[in-house]
């Protein structure tokens, strides 16, 4: 009968090692899939920065182009703005007096309008700027934020993992020393 009750035992044993063997292949497999998952968002969080970046140069590239031809055309536009009025202002003269006040407040009148359109323009490239500023901002945060939250799983997880292991080789642990204590000396 001890025989018997013996060979159960080492039957038992020998189960109990081919599960616990089968739960370490499983933590392996588990921990090659979450590497596996962590690399990959990793490499799309790098991708994801990548192409923000390249956004952000594309947007100053663009910017810069757009406000270098703003200048040019603001150049040009006041160049011949002077011309014209210097042109006016040569026929003013040699009219008379009080044609010559006329057309002088009528010329500041215009230089007034135009400042304050080029103000205007100014003020509105300033607030789109502003807004994207902004909107960079808001992206970089929730970038912050995914990052975060993916950490926080990965740790949840690795986490998880280490006390399924624990519990089974404490369960594993009881049950030989239970079989130790009632084998036979």
């Amino acid at each position: 009968m001890e025989n018997h009750q013996f060979e159960r035992l080492l039957h038992e044993i020998v189960e109990l090692r081919a599960r616990t063997d089968g739960l370490a292949e499983g933590q392996q497999k588990l921990a090659e899939r979450t590497e596996h998952r962590f690399e990959r968002l990793l490499h799309e969080i790098v991708e994801l920065r990548e192409h923000t970046d390249e956004g952000l140069r594309d947007l100053r590239e663009h910017t810069d182009e757009g406000l270098r031809d703003l200048r040019e055309h603001t150049d040009e536009g006041l160049r011949d703005l002077r011309e014209h009025t210097d042109e006016g202002l040569r026929d003013l003269r040699e009219h008379t007096d009080g044609g010559l006040r006329g057309l002088r407040e009528e010329v500041r009148s215009w230089v007034d309008d135009a400042r304050r359109h080029f103000q205007v323009l100014a003020e509105d490239l300033r607030s789109d700027i502003r807004l994207l500023a902004e909107g960079l901002v808001a992206v970089n945060e929730r970038l912050d934020r995914v990052e975060a939250r993916l950490e926080t799983r990965m740790n949840e997880g690795f986490a998880e993992t280490y006390t399924l292991i624990r519990l089974s080789y404490r369960d594993l642990d009881r049950r030989v020393s239970t079989l130790e204590g009632s084998a036979p000396s």
